[in-house]
């Protein structure tokens, strides 16, 4: 008979290997057999938890998209003032990111996947979001404290400049002959640099 605590803790064991199993592997290279051992468990019991690989990489997905996206969306949609927002979300992403170093390109390839699923998380968060930015940047225009620059074109910017280097980590290091800890640090120097450079840029 399996408790509460066992319960919590075996399904904990299998979320945290199929979000690296998933991560690395993307859905169709994942097998079910890999997440198990990873996880020490045996098969029949990770179908009992979850019924089937869709429903396991339902769960990662959403919740990895959750930790790129929806965090995100909720500064975007805040009343902080345009130049704390970036800041705040560039220090955000550099953090989430260093500690899930695989997870763009994860997001990403599902994205090309899944496209209407990713629109179905955020279609009700999506458009007071993007209306409030798009009031945000319009406003800030007209009262001359920055250029005239889309939403689309904000939020590109914003997030390429922070989520590219981990997107070309082993081109990056090899290139540049860097380790882990060199890109680290680079992370951490960029984390100050990117808000610099973006709000410079905005400047009329």
């Amino acid at each position: 008979m399996i408790n509460q605590t066992d319960n919590i803790e075996t399904e904990e064991k299998v979320l945290e290997a199929a979000r690296d199993i998933f991560q690395e592997k993307g859905f169709s290279g994942a097998r079910m057999d890999d997440i198990a051992k990873a996880a020490g468990v045996n098969k029949a019991l990770l179908h009992y938890y979850y019924r089937s690989k869709a429903n396991l990489f339902d769960r990662v997905f959403k919740e990895a998209f959750s930790q790129f996206f929806e965090k995100v969306m909720g500064v975007l949609s805040g009343d902080l003032p345009l130049d704390v927002k970036i800041y705040k979300i560039v220090d955000m992403y550099s953090n989430m990111l260093l500690h899930n170093k695989h997870l763009p390109l994860f997001v990403l390839s599902e994205i090309r996947e899944n496209s209407e699923l990713l629109i179905e998380m955020i279609k009700d968060k999506r458009s007071d979001t993007i209306s409030n930015l798009e009031n945000q940047l319009q406003e800030g225009y007209e009262n001359g404290r920055i250029v005239k620059i889309s939403a689309p074109e904000f939020f590109i910017n914003l997030v390429s400049l922070t989520v590219f280097p981990f997107l070309a980590m082993p081109l990056l290091n090899g290139i540049f002959e860097q380790n882990e800890e060199d890109f680290e640090r680079m992370i951490n120097q960029r984390r100050k640099s990117i808000p610099k450079m973006i709000i410079e840029m905005l400047r009329p």
